[in-house]
């Protein structure tokens, strides 16, 4: 009969070893995700805007996209980077760079 204490122990050492394993490999980087290309349905349900709109962004060139024939495509990340650039200030932010200009002009 096999003593449960050293089937025990025996576990305990296979999972330490498995959990050092876990702590060796580098943990998965959420910027480096692929540059996924998507296409007008796709983008809109993206940022949860109407196609509609999207469609309207794009005859007023107000949204980063390539043409592959007739195909529209957009890359996920210039348009993550064109909604940061879509960025409002608020009234905050505003009242310190008028500060900080006034008091870099004195």
């Amino acid at each position: 009969m096999e003593n449960p204490f050293a089937t025990i122990a025996q576990k305990l050492e296979s999972i330490e070893a498995k959990l050092d394993r876990l702590q060796l490999k580098p943990a998965p980087t959420p910027t480096a995700t692929t540059d996924r290309k998507m296409t007008v349905p796709e983008v809109a349900a993206y940022l949860s805007l109407p196609e509609p709109t999207i469609r309207t962004f794009l005859h007023k060139r107000k949204i980063p996209h390539s043409k592959v024939g007739r195909r529209i495509l957009f890359s996920q990340r210039e348009i993550d980077n064109w909604l940061q650039s879509q960025h409002r200030k608020t009234s905050d932010e505003i009242q310190a760079e008028a500060q900080t200009y006034l008091n870099r002009r004195k």
